[in-house]
């Protein structure tokens, strides 16, 4: 009996050291990692509108942290990408990313993001996929606390976090969909958690090669939901939720004629957002609503098979919509009246230059 033990024991030892050792050799692949460099020019940083821009240039009230609306900026950005087999017979894919954008002239506005991917592979162009987006801290600008006494202007900052679920799946030749669900938890500083947002977002996309090019289509529905609404503080008597449409087209062609470039690009976002509130007594959200507009062009040039780099123009246009006039006091005793169109419309331009280089590290045991 001790010896029929003892041969069962081998046996298991040995068939758990083939599969630990065949499991190991599935773990033995290259990790890809890409570094990128992106330099740019922002010409409105906070989003000010026109009427706020005259407003800082005639008050020393301080409603930005900076002697300008406009910045240039840094991003450093590192990518890993590690595709291990760990099941038998689907590619598995790890991503992850972090990056900081640094404002030259404006440090408080800087910011980390970092992100996180678990992909599985069930077949052609059809992925199961995770994610996680963390952005850790976000300075908007200066703002007044209503549930304070004191009438100046208090640093707005909030936190991102984002859960992720989609899929993919191939529709007929050439033509693939994408479904996505996030969550994303936006909260508040202490002085300002009136604004605490949970946004559930669905999202659907239709990628096309058609043409010799690659398409995308997109359409997605996002709710608002303000959770901190009603909570006891007078700031938050009111409703911030909303409802949000998203409509976007991109599209990109290889370019054979110029030598200077590789490939063109050009994308196009249109965001049509409306506000639940209807309180005539919150004349800042009652019944407002706002389309924006997005729109960028970028060329990209491979130098080699490692590095590439890249030049695109980004512009940014908010158009707000509200029958309602309030007078705007920015922390004086002095009412400035105006428009809410004209106080929360803002337009934005940028221009981003970014070098980018691939390489791989062998992962071994």
């Amino acid at each position: 009996m001790t010896n029929s033990r003892v041969i069962v024991f081998l046996l298991f030892a040995m068939t758990s050291s083939l599969m630990s050792q065949a499991f190991l050799e599935r773990l033995n692949v290259p990790i890809y990692t890409t570094y990128s460099l992106s330099t740019g020019y922002d010409s409105n940083i906070f989003r000010l509108s026109d009427f706020e821009k005259e407003f800082q240039f005639q008050n020393t009230i301080p409603i930005i942290n900076s002697d300008t609306f406009d910045a240039s900026y840094m991003v450093p950005k590192i990518s890993i990408s590690y595709s291990p087999h760990l099941i038998k017979k689907n590619k598995t894919q790890f991503n992850f990313s972090l990056l900081r954008n640094h404002y030259f002239g404006a440090t408080e506005k800087s910011y980390n993001i970092i992100y996180t991917e678990f992909g599985v592979k069930l077949g052609s162009y059809r992925w199961l996929k995770f994610s996680h987006r963390y952005l850790p801290e976000y300075y908007l600008r200066n703002y007044i606390d209503h549930d304070s006494n004191d009438k100046n202007y208090s640093e707005c900052i909030f936190s991102s976090e984002s859960f992720i679920i989609s899929f993919s799946n191939p529709i007929v030749k050439k033509i693939w969909a994408r479904v996505k669900y996030t969550r994303t938890n936006l909260y508040y500083n202490i002085d300002f958690t009136e604004y605490d947002t949970v946004i559930d977002q669905w999202h659907f996309r239709l990628n096309s090669s058609y043409f010799r090019m690659n398409n995308s289509f997109w359409v997605s529905y996002a709710i608002g939901d303000n959770i901190s609404y009603n909570s006891g503080y007078e700031s938050s008597l009111y409703d911030r939720s909303y409802k949000e449409y998203t409509f976007g087209y991109s599209a990109n062609k290889r370019i054979k004629s110029i030598s200077l470039i590789d490939r063109f690009g050009v994308s196009s976002v249109i965001k049509n957002r409306a506000y639940n509130e209807e309180s005539l007594d919150d004349p800042i959200h009652a019944g407002r609503k706002h389309i924006e507009y997005n729109l960028s062009f970028w060329l990209e040039k491979k130098i080699n098979d490692n590095l590439s780099h890249q030049f695109k123009i980004k512009h940014r246009d908010r158009n707000v919509f509200s029958d309602f006039r309030v007078n705007y006091f920015g922390g004086t005793d002095t009412p400035y009246p105006t428009t809410v169109s004209d106080l929360k419309s803002f337009e934005k331009l940028e221009f981003i230059y970014k070098i980018v280089f691939n390489t791989h590290l062998d992962f071994l045991f």
